[in-house]
């Protein structure tokens, strides 16, 4: 196989070294690029990891030989940043530099799933009513936190658990 997969437990002070090896791999190859680093998502994965709501999932964190991280750098950053001894999380191995570089132009080309679609998929929420209850329930969380803070994944399944009675009404 062109790619190894490995179930890994992943400390903060290794998801920090991999995050430097991955720097020196870019700034060594600048065609090596990642996307703008989203710090609501870092914030709101370093929620999770930190309540313990964080679930490994098939997303891996996918890494070549020289240790450029190809695809999960909000993951690596989450847990580098965590308060936590570290998370589980599948990690690939791409055995060939050239190969992961090619295959980066097909990654997260698909179309996004956002919270509204993750519930309605779970069952949690109706389909046709899912991103409406979670934009009520994300408006819910800014009055009582008085923050623009993301919102967990734990956090919305409480506020969906305690308001939505009347957010359906």
């Amino acid at each position: 196989p062109m790619i190894d997969f490995s179930d890994v437990f992943i400390t903060p002070a290794l998801a920090k070294a991999m995050l430097e090896t991955d720097a020196k791999a870019r700034e060594a190859d600048p065609t090596r690029t990642q996307r703008h680093l989203k710090e609501r998502a870092v914030q709101a994965l370093i929620a999770e990891i930190n309540e313990g709501t964080f679930q490994t999932t098939h997303q891996s964190i996918a890494v070549t030989p020289s240790g450029w991280i190809v695809d999960g750098q909000h993951r690596m950053h989450a847990i580098a940043r965590s308060s936590v001894e570290g998370a589980r999380i599948v990690v690939a191995l791409y055995r060939d530099e050239r190969d992961a570089h090619a295959r980066k132009c097909v990654l997260d080309t698909g179309a996004k799933r956002d919270r509204g679609d993750s519930l309605a998929m779970s069952g949690k929420l109706p389909p046709e009513h899912a991103k409406t209850i979670v934009a009520c329930a994300r408006m819910i969380h800014g009055l009582r936190s008085g923050t623009r803070a993301p919102l967990s994944t734990h956090g919305m399944d409480s506020l969906l658990e305690q308001y939505l009675d009347a957010i359906e009404a």
